[in-house]
């Protein structure tokens, strides 16, 4: 009988638009896989949560700070 391992998902957030075009997205797309790996989890590759160009200083989420 084969053990099912936990799922984890990865999350991946950047400040602007223009961070895609560095390094950003492969770095923490490892480091997702990286960490699934070395806590026993499955990453789900199909199923990803990105935010791209949100702002969590002046984006949606700085509302709750006026």
């Amino acid at each position: 009988m084969t053990t099912k391992r936990p799922k984890a998902i990865s999350y991946v957030r950047m400040s602007t638009a223009e961070q895609l075009k560095g390094d950003s997205l492969r770095r923490q797309t490892e480091k997702s896989a990286k960490y699934a790996a070395e806590n026993g989890l499955e990453l789900d590759e199909n199923f990803k949560l990105e935010d791209i160009g949100v702002s969590a200083f002046r984006g949606r989420s700085s509302l709750s700070r006026q």
